[in-house]
């Protein structure tokens, strides 16, 4: 990834990131990518670029707030599609994947107002 205060990038320094295989689903293979980033300042905004399909992909924005009071809250989907043929409560294996989109969307909207509490 690269990463930059500049919106056009100029400035931008590369981040090595790691990407591994995470699981295969119907044939598709899913993969976890992870990349850090230290020494940022506050009050700054920031904007950042992932490396995707050969190619950097658009600039995204990142600002950060007072280092002196606050709280952060940054998910990710680290079960990439965990519910996908899994058995039903029924005992009725999943049919497809809607049903797998559905619980997974259901469980990550639980996670998300659990944690914002």
């Amino acid at each position: 990834m690269k990463i930059a205060t500049k919106a056009d990038m100029s400035d931008a320094k590369e981040v090595e990131g790691v990407q591994t295989q995470a699981v295969a689903i119907e044939g598709v293979q899913y993969y976890s990518n992870k990349a850090s980033v230290s020494d940022l300042k506050e009050n700054t905004t920031y904007y950042y670029q992932v490396f995707q399909d050969g190619k950097y992909q658009d600039a995204q924005k990142y600002s950060t707030k007072s280092f002196k009071n606050y709280s952060f809250l940054y998910v990710g989907d680290p079960q990439i599609g965990a519910s996908s043929r899994q058995v039903s409560t029924e005992g009725d294996k999943m049919k497809d994947n809607n049903y797998a989109a559905r619980n997974d969307g259901y469980n990550w909207n639980n996670v998300l107002n659990n944690a914002l509490q």
